[in-house]
């Protein structure tokens, strides 16, 4: 079976985001474990940075509303998208 890594990456993204903004959540607590694992690659320094970068994106959603977090989220997504394909 063929994989398209730009679609794992995409979904993998708005995995990411989707979880960030249902804090506080079980799917919020897990993202903030393991995707700066994941992204950081053994790089205790880059995961903190991941870490910061899933605190962040989760504060933007939670200070916008309707069309507006809509659009952000979207950005959101695309900024996790790259950093996901680069896996």
């Amino acid at each position: 079976m063929l994989w398209d890594p730009g679609a794992l990456s995409a979904s993998a993204a708005r995995m990411v985001v989707a979880a960030a903004s249902t804090y506080p959540s079980e799917a919020a607590e897990a993202a903030k474990q393991e995707v700066p694992q994941l992204l950081g690659r053994g790089d205790r320094e880059r995961e903190l940075l991941v870490g910061l970068q899933l605190d962040q994106t989760r504060d933007q959603l939670q200070a916008m509303a309707g069309l507006e977090r809509e659009q952000a989220r979207a950005a959101l997504e695309a900024v996790w998208r790259a950093q996901l394909a680069d896996l």
